[in-house]
């Protein structure tokens, strides 16, 4: 039977806000967002301390997949933070919190590869840029990898992902938004102080 990764109802995921609400803690919700898987896309994060309150954050990427998104949301989010901090970070995507929980270590294992169809032979992980600086970013805190339902993940998971839904733009708009457009575009929201790293 396949293992499915735990999904935290909404009133637990509401409780570990309430519980990170402690000083040098932070509580993180990240969501990915893609048109057309690949194609263009957007991440979007809400962290909340009580030494900063909550901010809210989101860029778009001009071209991605779901799993990559996810996994720029959670690099972004985790930059923001300028202190070493307990963490608890919130997503939906299963493929985000298993790798970090269960996948990775075999991978590196392995020279970050994986096995590959029935056969098992292996080849490259996908999105191994991203997970080897993934990996670096977390490694400067203490990271819980908490999987909440897209129906029951509460307000700040929710607002992530509308974040993330409107950071998407129509592919003849890069032009304006990107130097370089291999690189995701990463900005706070409007309305924030626009400090980053985040000041906590």
């Amino acid at each position: 039977m396949k293992n499915v990764a735990p999904v935290v109802p909404a009133e637990l995921a509401q409780e570990g806000v309430r519980q990170l609400t402690q000083a040098r803690s932070v509580a993180i919700f990240v969501s990915g967002a893609c048109s057309c898987n690949p194609g263009p896309g957007g991440w979007g994060a809400m962290l909340s301390s009580q030494r900063s309150g909550t901010k809210e954050f989101s860029g778009a990427i001009r071209e991605t997949t779901s799993g990559r998104a996810e996994l720029i949301a959670a690099i972004e989010a985790l930059r923001a933070l300028k202190h070493p901090l307990a963490v608890r970070l919130h997503t939906n995507s299963e493929y985000l919190q298993k790798g970090m929980t269960e996948w990775l270590p075999n991978w590196k294992e392995y020279g970050w590869r994986a096995p590959k169809g029935l056969k098992g032979t292996l080849a490259p992980v996908k999105n191994a840029d991203l997970w080897q600086m993934l990996e670096r970013v977390a490694a400067l805190h203490s990271v819980e990898w908490v999987r909440v339902s897209t129906d029951s993940g509460g307000p700040l998971y929710s607002k992530a992902r509308q974040l993330a839904r409107d950071a998407v733009v129509k592919p003849s708009s890069f032009a304006q938004h990107f130097g370089d457009p291999s690189r995701a575009s990463a900005s706070p929201s409007a309305g924030n102080s626009g400090k980053l790293p985040w000041e906590d």
